[in-house]
């Protein structure tokens, strides 16, 4: 006995059994014109200009569940195997931050120095007198 391709199904099609595979069936389908959607429910909705041939969705019935697997493998990005970049080293205070250090430097250079009382030092009357 010889072994089917995995997944593959008998069709009774009036006059002897035909095997299906999903595979053929979404091919068949988009042959027609039928364009195949899987909802994020995991409906298959189907939309062509004329209504589909009854046996494609005997056909496409019949191997509903694998159907929708080709579906959602086709949805999913071909990015989504890479493994995913680490993510970057959360910025930890005292770490060199080029833009901050360089705002500083920039107004170092072009501002007058502040007066003393305005750096934190002096007394203060804060303290209500």
């Amino acid at each position: 006995m010889q072994p089917h391709e995995p997944h593959a199904y008998a069709h009774r099609a009036g006059v002897g059994v035909r095997v299906v595979n999903a595979r053929d069936a979404i091919a068949r389908a988009e042959a027609l014109g039928v364009r195949l959607r899987l909802e994020a429910d995991g409906q298959v909705k189907l939309a062509a200009a004329a209504p589909p041939p009854a046996d494609l969705l005997a056909e496409l019935r019949l191997c509903r569940d694998d159907v929708v697997r080709l579906l959602a493998e086709r949805r999913r990005p071909a990015w989504a195997d890479i493994a995913p970049e680490p993510p970057p080293r959360v910025y930890q205070p005292g770490d060199p931050d080029p833009l901050r250090d360089g705002l500083l430097a920039s107004a170092r250079r072009h501002m007058p120095p502040l007066p003393s009382a305005a750096r934190g030092r002096g007394s203060s009357r804060a303290d209500g007198e």
